[in-house]
Parts: C-alpha cells; sequence; structure tokens
C-alpha cells in the first residue's frame, strides 16, 4: 500500500494496490494527538518514515478495526516494523 495521508503519529492513510482507500492505525501503540504536546512532532516522525513511500500492512488478526473503522495492523517498510520505531523514539507508548 502507498501512504498518501499521515493524520498523527499512529494513523496513516493508505492507496491499496486496487485503489481503496484505507485508513489504518498502528496497532498496539498510542501517540500523541495533533493538538496534544508532541503531537505535531510524533505525527512528523511518523511522516518521515512512511509518507509517500509503499507500506506492507499486516492487520491484527481478530482485531483487524477499531471503533472507528480503521484498519488495525502492524505497518513495515523495507521489513522494518514502524510501529516499533515509534516507540523507540518516544512518539509513542505500547498498549
Amino acid at each position: 500500500a502507498w501512504v498518501f495521508h499521515v493524520a498523527d503519529g499512529d494513523t496513516i492513510t493508505v492507496l491499496t494496490a486496487d485503489k481503496q482507500q484505507v485508513r489504518v492505525r498502528l496497532a498496539n501503540i498510542d501517540a500523541p494527538e495533533k493538538g496534544q504536546a508532541f503531537g505535531q512532532a510524533c505525527r512528523q516522525s511518523l511522516a518521515a518514515q512512511v509518507y509517500q513511500r509503499d507500506v506492507t500492512l499486516r492487520p491484527i488478526p481478530g482485531e483487524d478495526h477499531d471503533k472507528y473503522g480503521r484498519l488495525v495492523a502492524t505497518v513495515e517498510l523495507a521489513g522494518a516494523d514502524v510501529n516499533l520505531a515509534q516507540l523507540a523514539t518516544g512518539c509513542a507508548r505500547f498498549t
């Protein structure tokens, strides 16, 4: 999937190979919202990793959508776990 929007530090929107737009919530992490302290910095951290890049989505079995209808998934870029990278930079906490 190709990332064309980064909403905050744990939510992206992608375009799939079949041209579907899908909002994705990064699984098992929670990042500050844009209006919260460090929210913009954490959004920028995620954008620096994935914006306008092809990623692989690994949906969480049994929990593949959240209450807002977003796909809940681990996001990988060139084999690296983006969710863990957000944790490592201090831009998210484990949930």
